[in-house]
């Protein structure tokens, strides 16, 4: 169990305990409860939206954010400009998430701190590839999520925007070549290319496609 769990388990115990000392001595034991409760409930979704450690603390490395909240082992971290992602992999499975940079300091991750702001789903020569595009929160900061499974040929993956895919491979449960790239500020003119096929991006689309090669 990692920090971040650690500190939030102790603190629920305690608040457990404090309520019921509270309900023991209090004559409206239901109603003491029932507001216990209502302040617990308040206090978990600011956590969750707003970690109480980035108020006071800010971390040297992503690798120091990420393993104080997070499990797994870290593959690579690939860095915005305010914010950075973290390829990790776990017991049952390859993750990313994206954590945020206060400066030269980095924070902790909340719920909404990002989102996806494009899924693409398509079959390129009847291999199954999946696009994904996240954007941080309060940023111009966008990051490329690109996998493609059963790869039974060689894959190469670029933009229109001249960036860096970070590739790895990952062999189980399915063979799958994963690429991962930052952007700045991506629009309706980003266009992405997978070997011979062009892949135009429209913020907000997420559906199933099948993409045609270039002529």
């Amino acid at each position: 169990m990692n920090s971040f769990s650690i500190i939030r388990s102790i603190f629920f115990t305690a608040f457990v305990v404090a309520t019921i000392a509270i309900a023991d001595h209090s004559k409206k034991r239901t109603l003491s409860i029932i507001c216990c409760i209502a302040v617990f409930a308040g206090l978990l979704v600011f956590d969750l939206n707003y970690p109480a450690e980035n108020f006071f603390y800010g971390f040297k490395t992503a690798e120091q954010a990420f393993s104080y909240s997070k499990d797994g082992e870290i593959k690579h971290v690939i860095e915005g400009s305010e914010s950075g992602m973290v390829t990790y992999k776990t017991k049952d499975a390859n993750g990313t998430c994206i954590l945020p940079k206060d400066g030269s300091r980095w924070k902790l991750d909340s719920l909404f701190y990002y989102k996806e702001v494009y899924k693409k789903y398509f079959s390129y020569e009847d291999q199954p590839c999946n696009i994904m595009i996240f954007h941080a929160k309060g940023t111009d900061d966008f990051y490329v999520e690109i996998l493609c499974f059963y790869s039974s040929r060689e894959i190469t993956v670029s933009d229109n925007r001249g960036s860096v895919f970070l590739r790895e491979e990952n062999s189980s449960p399915l063979s799958t070549a994963m690429f991962y790239s930052y952007v700045n500020s991506v629009d309706n003119t980003y266009k992405i290319y997978i070997n011979d096929c062009t892949v135009q991006v429209t913020l907000g689309d997420k559906d199933i496609k099948t993409v045609t090669p270039l002529k």
